[in-house]
């Protein structure tokens, strides 16, 4: 499995996303230590606390088929900006510094980094 099928399920996952109140669609894509790609999508809800993220909506879907870590998380969106702290949590959860995060935006900018480089000092529990 390469990254550009991982962004491509991305990026696909994100036509589905359910966001009438922001208007901001995201996909995201998981790949699961046995190779396995899981995706979500943003659903929000009038009663804002009650959004699902596409990140945690992808990372659900992983727990469901019975998966526990994650090895790159792909997230497509308007901007390929860095998500939010939730979801770096969420990501954390299940993954660890070494875990490779790809962003891409609606006009093909890229943005490959890691956990770790998104939240420095982040322990490496998962060893």
């Amino acid at each position: 499995m390469n990254v550009s099928e991982l962004l491509k399920a991305a990026t696909k996952a994100r036509g589905q996303s359910h966001a009438p109140y922001s208007g901001d669609q995201v996909g995201a894509a998981v790949l699961s230590t046995t190779t396995k790609i899981y995706i979500g999508v943003t659903v929000e809800n009038a009663s804002y606390g009650l959004t699902t993220g596409a990140v945690r909506a992808a990372l659900a879907a992983m727990v469901a088929g019975g998966e526990k870590l994650c090895v790159n998380v792909a997230i497509a969106a308007e901007n390929a900006d860095a998500p939010d702290g939730e979801t770096l949590q969420a990501i954390a959860e299940f993954g660890s510094p070494r875990t490779r995060v790809h962003l891409v935006d609606t006009l093909g900018g890229r943005v490959d980094t890691t956990l770790g480089e998104l939240m420095p000092g982040l322990p490496d529990a998962k060893a």
